[in-house]
């Protein structure tokens, strides 16, 4: 649907349409929802799992709880975007971002002893820094934009003799999801509120959007999904891998 013109309406009006944009959006929500649940509740009624719908009708929403996240996943869902009431951009760079939520710089520096050239063993000096990523994190009621930054350091005495310059930067730690502004403690908090507070997805839609940060139900979906990946898989499998001793037993 074409997004209609404000152009020559007064404030008010403008208003007052927004307010009805975010009330059909919501009933959009909801209704997917509902859709969903009925879609599950038809396919264990009349599918090969009717058995079990007998044991799940009283708690519909617990049919789509477990693979909520394989069913709203959408690799072509956008990172979050955070908006002021009343206004609505189609996108909005992780620079906007940085203006709406308050940002805390983080310094990745390399230890006192470490900041000698491995060349000819000089001090170094810091010669500049370069922004890493930016990550969303989050402490229970407190949302802040976290701005990761690497020094780049320099040995003056090589450059002197050789006019290169011997550059070091400072190690910068792997993100938990890849070119997304997921932080462990916002991909923590999220894993938390569903499967600890049953929280779904869509509930937790609008409890970003409460704290002022657009972020769908596919863009958690992903979030899960890839940490299942990438980082529980891994443990599980080395947690579960068969040793000599336990075979034996």
């Amino acid at each position: 649907m074409e997004k209609l013109k404000f152009e020559g309406l007064s404030p008010e009006i403008i208003a007052y349409i927004s307010a009805l944009e975010r009330d059909n959006e919501q009933l959009r929500i909801r209704l997917d929802h509902l859709t969903e649940i009925l879609q599950k509740l038809q396919k264990m009624q009349f599918g090969q799992s009717s058995e079990k719908a007998k044991y799940m009708l009283g708690n519909p929403d617990q049919l789509s709880f477990f693979n909520e996240a394989e069913v709203c996943a959408d690799e072509s869902a956008p990172e979050p975007e955070v908006v002021k009431e009343h206004t609505r951009k189609p996108k909005r760079t992780k620079e906007e971002l940085a203006r709406d939520l308050p940002v805390k710089k983080t310094v990745l520096e390399l230890p006192e002893e470490k900041r000698i050239c491995d060349i000819c063993e000089s001090p170094l000096v810091p010669i500049g820094q370069e922004l890493v990523r930016r990550e969303l994190n989050i402490i229970p009621a407190q949302v802040f934009i976290e701005e990761i930054y690497q020094i780049t350091y320099a040995c003056p005495p090589c450059e002197e003799e050789s006019d290169e310059a011997n550059i070091i930067k400072t190690p910068a730690p792997e993100p938990v999801v890849k070119r997304g502004l997921a932080s462990p403690s916002s991909v923590a908090y999220t894993l938390y509120q569903k499967f600890v507070n049953a929280m779904p997805l869509y509930r937790q839609e609008e409890d970003w959007k409460n704290q002022g940060l657009i972020l769908s139900r596919a863009t958690l979906a992903n979030w899960i999904i890839y940490v299942c990946i990438h980082w529980f898989q891994p443990l599980y499998d080395l947690l579960t891998r068969a040793t000599p001793a336990t075979q034996n037993k």
